[in-house]
């Protein structure tokens, strides 16, 4: 089970499930968003293998997301934040206009991005990736369930809630040979729930609940043959500096689109360069910034499988910093992801050991296979 925005340190620090999850690491999470780190876990793939760089990324050919640049023409939606066309409702209608018109998944989302910038851009929700071939070309958690024959279930759900625990023990008592459950949600509200310590701490208790239910279930139908392993994308830590980058962007000697595009996320600013020149005056003005955050190195990106789809330079937080206003969130979030320290650090926990010890988001998926693999030879063995 894959949940969102719960970290290493609180549910070590609460004793989060011990007795039933007895093997526990640390992870540390594939950088970039939910998306990126979900698509990681669910391939063992990096960004370069699996392509979802971000919710959107430069696109510097087709721009299929150009459309929405005619959106700004309408009352000046595009230059007026309190324009209607700008609220939450709004865009959720025109995010789902085009997803259908383009036939993207019905995840796609354009946000809060300004209309006329977003028409530069590529949206990484062209395909739902829990589908199958959904992250083409790598194979995803659902091409290796369906190429290996056993009977398998797969829920997508949004809150621990009694529906969602119904439908997940009815299908495990049918005799579900893999469930994979993920319970998360948007980039702009996933965070609103784990603020600071006493709300951390009551999502822990829903959660464990939630999973101690699914625990007995599996206790009282498999007995000793069965396992569960719970695991999370990263944590979040409470926002206590807001950096307006925006303000900084705006005051370089620099054009949208001609000479740089960046993109501005509550814990990284990604950029591109057209104009190669523009580098070194955007690594200058926020290489001042360093009580804010810094740049990822070299090596960074190529441990993290990140290319220049997913931008040339990227600036990510230090711990407890926010970049807001941002392009995902109107209002800033209460608490974000840092990358100063690993604070930040994901978990899996597991009734069993297992057969290696995991320690990036990319071994989530190799677990998994492994499971999988094991489960398969088991039933051959049966028969």
């Amino acid at each position: 089970m894959l949940i969102s925005s719960l970290g290493w340190d609180f549910a070590e620090e609460s004793s989060f499930m011990q007795s039933e999850l007895p093997f526990r690491y640390s992870i540390k999470p594939q950088i970039g968003s939910p998306l990126t780190v979900h698509s990681t876990a669910l391939s063992g793939e990096t960004p370069c293998a699996h392509g979802r760089n971000g919710e959107f990324y430069y696109d510097s050919g087709s721009c299929p997301l150009k459309i929405f640049k005619c959106v700004k023409y309408l009352f000046g939606a595009g230059l007026h934040p309190k324009c209607l066309f700008n609220t939450h409702a709004a865009r959720r209608v025109l995010s789902r206009a085009f997803s259908k018109r383009a036939g993207y998944s019905e995840l796609f989302n354009t946000y809060y991005a300004p209309f006329e910038k977003l028409s530069f851009f590529s949206s990484s929700r062209k395909t739902d990736i829990l589908s199958a071939n959904g992250l083409s070309p790598a194979r995803n958690l659902r091409d290796v369930l369906e190429a290996s024959g056993l009977n398998f279930h797969i829920l997508q759900k949004s809150g621990f809630n009694a529906e969602t625990l119904r439908e997940a023990t009815d299908i495990i008592s049918s005799g579900s040979d893999f469930t994979f459950l993920y319970i998360g949600g948007s980039p702009e509200n996933s965070t609103r729930a784990s603020s600071c310590a006493k709300s951390i701490s009551k999502r822990l208790e829903i959660c464990g609940d939630f999973a101690g239910n699914i625990v007995k279930t599996l206790k009282s139908k498999y007995h000793g043959d069965w396992s569960f392993t719970l695991f999370s994308d990263f944590g979040v830590l409470p926002s206590k500096v807001l950096f307006d980058a925006a303000a900084v962007l705006k005051k370089l000697p620099l054009k949208f689109g001609f000479d740089f595009l960046y993109f501005i996320e509550p814990d990284m600013l990604r950029f591109w360069y057209p104009n190669h020149s523009a580098a070194s005056i955007v690594r200058k003005a926020f290489g001042d910034c360093a009580d804010m955050g810094f740049f990822l190195s070299d090596l960074d990106k190529e441990e993290n499988g990140i290319n220049s789809l997913f931008g040339d330079d990227v600036f990510v937080v230090n711990d407890g910093v926010q970049l807001s206003p941002s392009w995902i969130s109107k209002k800033p979030l209460e608490a974000v992801r840092g990358y100063s320290t690993s604070a930040s650090n994901a978990f899996l926990l597991s009734s069993k050991k297992p057969s290696f010890v995991p320690t990036r988001t990319s071994d989530i998926f190799k677990l998994m296979k492994s499971d999988i693999d094991s489960i398969c030879r088991s039933n051959s063995d049966s028969i």
